[in-house]
């Protein structure tokens, strides 16, 4: 499916609202592209709105053009980027292929979430489903003190850096094994600090805000690994997680709404909430018989004392939850690797 000359523009419009807030003003309905350049080049200055611009076009799957403007860029005198380039690419929004079917339908929960019908249009749209965001969304450039002084490029940047050479540290350990700890978090807590003392040689403070910032970020990267604490991600799986395309999506109720949905197709009372686990007998090591008349492989005990007879467990604990607890959560124990 093609999209025509000015959805292409609404689209570029959304991200540059989406990821650029300061370079954009609200979207506008019918927008017009040389107001969209002006408004760029007026906020961010013609070098950082044509990063922008081949950053969104590339996420726009639109192949020529950001190959185009980056020849211009480089036959340019003195490295001066002209306003001409960004402005070639507002009027050009027909002259490249539009973003094959995305691979969000790699993601079950999408899936799901589309059978219910609770993405809206642009959520379920190829170009959408075919955006490549590397599993990160983009780096917000506003950052604040506590007392309410912004950070600049110089504070901000270089934190940015080192928490992202850090992630790509955890990832290798799925190929080299040897994890020093058992988790992702304890991992960059420990290795943040004397990181930080290596690298930043300025003063102490400018050290200190940067190291609060990673704080942020690792709080950040909670909710993109989908976890309570990053001390709960096993470091030795972390390189196994694999990143589909396509942006984030929000429906109503957040999970829960997503939840409700799967609740009506299954039996009343059939979950349990409120029911912590204290320990999963396993592999016949409790010899009791259950409500069916014949001994089964599996007890699971809960912390209020209640039992349940399973012929199967489903465990999806996380890793490094599972790492700290094997001993006492499943009996007989795991091996500790």
């Amino acid at each position: 499916m093609k999209l025509k000359k000015d959805e292409k523009l609404k689209l570029f419009q959304s991200h540059l609202s989406q990821y650029y807030p300061e370079c954009s003003e609200r979207e506008q309905e019918d927008p017009e592209a040389l107001y969209i350049v002006e408004k760029m080049l007026k906020t961010c200055g013609s070098e950082r709105s044509l990063k922008i611009t081949l950053h969104i076009l590339r996420n726009m799957k639109q192949k020529d053009l950001p190959a185009s403007l980056e020849r211009d860029e480089q036959h340019t005198a003195a490295n001066q980027i002209p306003p001409e380039c960004v402005h070639q690419a507002a009027k050009s929004w027909s002259s490249a292929p539009t973003g094959s079917t995305g691979r969000c339908q790699d993601n079950p929960v999408f899936r799901l979430a589309c059978r219910y019908n609770l993405l809206d249009e642009a959520s379920t749209s190829e170009e959408n489903q075919a955006m490549d965001v590397g599993g990160h969304p983009p780096f917000v450039p506003n950052w604040f003190s506590s007392s309410g002084r912004r950070l600049g490029p110089d504070l901000t940047e270089p934190a940015a850096e080192l928490f992202k050479g850090l992630l790509q540290e955890c990832q290798q350990f799925h190929q080299t094994g040897g994890e020093p700890v058992p988790s992702v978090g304890e991992y960059i807590k420990a290795r943040a600090p004397g990181q930080a003392q290596a690298e930043w040689r300025d003063d102490a403070e400018a050290r200190d805000l940067r190291l609060a910032m990673m704080s942020v970020m690792l709080k950040l990267e909670c909710s993109i690994s989908g976890t309570h604490s990053m001390d709960d991600v096993g470091l030795g799986a972390y390189g196994m997680y694999k990143t589909l395309l396509g942006l984030d999506c929000t429906y109503p109720g957040g999970y829960e709404g997503l939840i409700s949905c799967l609740m009506t197709e299954l039996p009343k009372d059939i979950v349990s909430y409120n029911m912590p686990v204290k320990c999963v007998h396993w592999n016949n090591s409790v010899q009791r018989v259950g409500p069916c008349g014949r001994t089964v492989p599996v007890w699971v005990e809960c912390e209020n004392g209640d039992s349940f007879p399973a012929d199967h467990v489903i465990l999806t604990v996380p890793l490094g939850y599972l790492k700290r607890h094997q001993k006492t959560l499943l009996s007989p124990p795991t091996s500790s690797k």
